[in-house]
C-alpha cells in the first residue's frame, strides 16, 4: 500500500498534573489528545475494513482474531494510512512521551496497532485479563508506554481499561507460568489489597488513556451492541538496550546487538 502524505493532527501538549499524575499512578487520561474529528477520519479508514473481515489466527492475515479484540498491527508504520501515520510519528506524541518518562531520552516509536472489540457474543469482545506489557519485550530498562486513544465513544461497558494505580513500582511481575492462575492478579492477589483498581472511564473520541509498561491494566469484555474502536501507539526511550529475549516484533534476524541501543528503520526516532 502506498504510503500516504503526512497531514496535520493537532496532537495536543499534555500538561504539568497530567505528567504528575501519571508519575503517580502509572497512567493518566488525556481529553481530546487529539481533535474528535482527526479520530472520526481515522475510524473511516478501518470501520468496514474491520467490521467485515473475516475471523482468521494470528499469522493467517494483516486482520486477525484473538480472544481480547481483533487486531490489526502496523497500519501506520507498514501500511501508512492516514491519519494513524501522522499520528503515530507525531513529534508532539514523542515529546509527550519522553515528558511522561521523565528521562533525557529521545522517543522511538514500538508499535502501533487497531485492537477492536468486537459487539458481545463475538469471539473478539472477551476480557482482557490482569498483565503488564513491559515483561514481553528484550527491553533492558523502564521507560515503555503505550497511547491508548479511542476513535468513537467508549463507554465503560464497552471495555475502556482498568488500572492498578501506582503498581508500576512492583516490578516485574512475569507473563506466565502462574503455576494454575489465569493472570498475574490472580497469582498475587496482595495486589488487590496495596493499590485500587482505577474508576471506569467513559471516553469520548480523541480521547486517550497513557499507560507505564509496568502498571497492572486489563480491560472487561464488549458488553454492548457495537464494536470498541481503540488504536494503540507505543513508544520506547532511545536509551533502550536489546537484551535478544525472544520475541516476534525484536527478532534477531534485524542485526541488533545485544547490549546495545535499540537502532533499526523497525523502531523510527519520532521525537526529538
Amino acid at each position: 500500500m502506498a504510503q500516504q502524505a503526512a497531514i496535520e493532527v493537532g496532537v495536543r501538549e499534555v500538561t504539568d498534573a497530567e505528567v504528575a499524575f501519571y508519575e503517580e499512578n502509572g497512567w493518566v487520561k488525556l481529553e481530546q489528545l487529539i481533535p474528535s474529528g482527526v479520530a472520526a477520519r481515522a475510524l473511516e479508514q478501518v470501520q468496514s475494513l474491520m467490521e467485515d473481515a473475516e475471523s482468521v489466527a494470528p499469522g493467517e492475515g494483516k486482520i486477525y482474531d484473538i480472544p481480547m479484540w481483533r487486531d490489526w498491527h502496523f497500519i501506520a508504520r507498514d501500511d501508512g494510512i492516514e491519519p494513524f501515520r501522522s499520528i503515530a510519528y507525531s513529534p508532539v506524541i514523542g515529546r509527550n512521551a519522553q515528558r511522561f518518562v521523565g528521562r533525557d531520552a529521545g522517543t522511538q516509536l514500538h508499535t502501533d496497532m487497531m485492537a477492536v472489540k468486537m459487539p458481545a457474543g463475538h469471539l473478539t469482545s472477551q476480557p482482557t485479563d490482569w498483565h503488564q506489557d513491559w515483561i514481553n519485550f528484550p527491553f533492558d530498562r523502564v521507560g515503555f508506554l503505550s497511547f491508548w486513544i479511542a476513535l468513537d465513544e467508549i463507554p465503560a461497558e464497552r471495555g475502556a481499561m482498568r488500572f492498578l494505580s501506582g503498581s508500576h513500582r512492583e516490578g516485574p511481575l512475569g507473563r506466565r507460568e502462574f503455576g494454575g492462575a489465569r493472570h498475574v492478579v490472580e497469582y498475587y492477589p496482595r495486589l488487590l489489597d496495596r493499590y485500587e483498581i482505577s474508576p471506569p472511564l467513559d471516553l469520548q473520541p480523541g480521547d486517550c488513556t497513557v499507560h507505564n509498561g509496568m502498571v497492572i491494566h486489563s480491560a472487561p469484555e464488549n458488553a454492548t451492541d457495537q464494536p470498541r474502536w481503540a488504536y494503540i501507539c507505543s513508544y520506547h526511550p532511545d536509551d533502550t538496550c536489546y537484551t535478544g529475549a525472544p520475541h516476534h516484533t525484536f527478532s534477531q534476524d534485524l542485526g541488533m546487538e545485544i547490549g546495545k541501543p535499540i537502532r533499526h528503520e523497525r523502531f523510527p526516532r519520532v521525537y526529538p
